[in-house]
């Protein structure tokens, strides 16, 4: 199911909306995207051993369009909206 900016639009500012442990360049690790201050969005990376929110606070911000894709499968207008 693709992921559009009507859901996005439900989420308050600066929430975690979606989490996940992935494979990103042969390393597992958790993953979480999280809104930003306008109709923005972005996902960021750390170890798995780290809570979500520290995640979001410190972890790594993901810019590859080919791994945003395949954690979230976002609508073209939700891609865009996409905070680098």
């Amino acid at each position: 199911m693709k992921f559009s900016p009507a859901e996005l639009k439900l989420v308050p500012h600066g929430e975690i909306f979606r989490t996940g442990i992935s494979l990103i360049d042969e390393k597992e690790v958790r993953w979480v995207a999280k809104k930003g201050g306008i109709e923005d969005w972005a996902i960021y990376q750390g170890p798995r051993t780290w809570n979500e929110d520290r995640i979001a606070r410190e972890g790594d911000k993901i810019y590859s369009d080919r791994i945003i894709k395949s954690l979230l499968n976002p609508t073209v207008k939700m891609f865009n909206l996409y905070r680098y």
